[in-house]
């Protein structure tokens, strides 16, 4: 079977069937998942707008936030943030998500708030997570300096 121009509707599960001569059948079903990657396909943190690595500076002992997001993505996705560093405190708020009801896709952004406290290099690295496993998407990291 192949769909030629997959469009939502064709979401589903589909079950095949061969009914043989002696009368056995043989079954097997396949779930249908419509993806769409978001345009660029990795996610963007607002200090960057794009998806290679970039340095960021900000002053010691003052609190930031980097913001990561994607946009127009299928299926709905959770982005988080992983740290590499020491001196670094940081929380991680929940991730919001707006459906777009024309294009059933979402744009979800995650933001870290956090505050250095003598580091040098910190590397924030944001990355996109679905189902027990790391979508090809991309990974967008930031070199934090003070």
């Amino acid at each position: 079977m192949k769909i030629i121009n997959a469009k939502l509707e064709h979401e589903a599960i589909y079950t095949f069937a061969v009914i043989f001569e002696n009368g056995t059948t043989w079954r097997r079903s396949i779930s249908v998942l419509i993806t769409v990657t978001p345009s660029p396909p990795c996610p963007i943190v607002q200090s960057c707008r794009s998806c290679d690595e970039c340095t960021v500076t900000f002053k010691s002992k003052d609190p930031t936030t980097l913001t990561c997001y994607v946009e127009e993505v299928r299926p709905n996705v959770t982005l988080y943030w992983s740290v590499n560093g020491d001196n670094v405190t940081y929380t991680e708020t929940a991730s919001s998500e707006i459906n777009n009801n024309t294009s059933d896709t979402w744009t979800i952004s995650t933001t870290i708030l956090f505050e250095l406290t003598c580091a040098e290099n910190i590397t924030f690295c944001c990355s996109v997570f679905y189902d027990h496993k790391i979508l090809t998407i991309g990974n967008t990291t930031v070199q934090v300096r003070s």
